[in-house]
This record gives structure tokens, sequence and C-alpha cells, in this order.
């Protein structure tokens, strides 16, 4: 185990007289490789959570203020689904709020005039945030009827599951053992090119 260390996680570019840079390669490369599994498991979650909120408010026909629902209505009231509809992006364009304040072009820039004003940081977007709490208990939602095309595009693509998010993340794994074992004879070659120019 301790030669296996040795030989294959704790490579040092410096040990190449050609290439002669202080960097543990192997190290560099996993801490990349669990960046990439943590990205991968968010980012499907979060496909997963969107997906989901607009397959129960397509379900139940909430498409406007009227026929509005509740998450708990829903049966949607995870932690991940709260954030997401925290958030100022796609979604929030596409599953609407009722009693949502919607912001002008002027009044949306005057906020973050006022935030860096108050706090000399900030964009329009965080101080539209601190403006408003959102009271998931009582908040209903719907779809918005403009982005209905757009929401079920999103519901017929959704290919997010545990098992392909757990079929990707041993991909990568597969990849970087893989680039783990080829990474001393990768770098003796590239130490030989760099000898022969």
């Amino acid at each position: 185990m301790k030669e296996f260390y040795e030989n294959y996680i704790s490579i040092n570019l410096k040990d190449y007289t050609n290439i002669g840079i202080d960097l543990e390669i192997t190290k560099l490369l996993f801490a990349f490789f669990i960046g990439i599994i943590v990205a991968t498991v968010v980012i499907n979650y979060n496909r997963a959570c969107t997906a989901l909120v607009i397959k129960r408010l397509l379900r139940r026909e909430a498409l406007s203020q009227e026929s509005a629902r509740t998450l708990t209505e829903l049966s949607v009231a995870t932690l991940g689904v709260k954030t997401l509809l925290r958030s100022n992006g796609r979604i929030k364009r596409i599953i609407k709020r009722v009693g949502e304040k919607e912001y002008t072009y002027e009044e949306y820039m005057a906020l973050g005039r006022k935030r860096k004003k108050n706090k000399g940081e900030g964009t329009p977007e965080t101080s539209a945030k601190a403006e408003e709490k959102i009271d998931f208990s009582t908040a209903r939602f719907y779809l918005s009827e403009e982005r209905l095309d757009e929401a079920k595009g999103i519901v017929e693509r959704d290919r997010s599951s545990v098992l392909n998010t757990v079929l990707l993340c041993i991909l990568v794994t597969a990849i970087f053992v893989c680039l783990v074992l080829v990474m001393p004879e990768l770098l003796n070659l590239i130490n030989g090119a760099l000898a022969s120019k």
C-alpha cells in the first residue's frame, strides 16, 4: 500500500527533471475529481427538484393565481425545492408565486444602487431577495402561462434519477483511477519529449 501511495498518489512533477514544477499532480486531480462528483450530485438533484415541482403543478393544473397550490398541497415541501424557489434564475420565471413583487427594470436596478449605497456591496438579485422573505407554509405557486411550453419541455427532457447520478459518478471514478494508473508513464513520456527538444 505504501509503495502504491509513493508511486501513484504522491507523484511530484519536480521529480521529472525536464518538467521541474513543484506540484503533486495526482492530489490536484483528486481535488478536481471530488469537485466533479459534488457538482454532478448537486446538478442532478436540482434538475430532479425542478422537474418534480413542475410535474406536480401540471398535474394539479396550477396555471393561474386562482389555481395556485402550496408546497404542502403538492407534497414537495423539501429543503431542495425551497432553495430552488428562492432563486432568481430560470425557475423563477417559470414558477410564479401568488403576491410576488414583480420588479420593472428600473426598480430592479434601483434596488442594486440602494444596496451598494447602504452596504457597499451586493447585486440587484441579492437586494430583491433581502427585500422579501418567503413563508413556505402559506406561499402558493403556479406555472406561468407564457412559459408553459418551456415547463413541459423541462419535464419531457428530465433524465435525472438516482441511478443516472450513481452511474455518472462511477464513470468519473473509473476515469480518475485510470488516470492515476497511467500517470507515471504519461509523465515519463512528457519528460522524454521535453528532453528531446
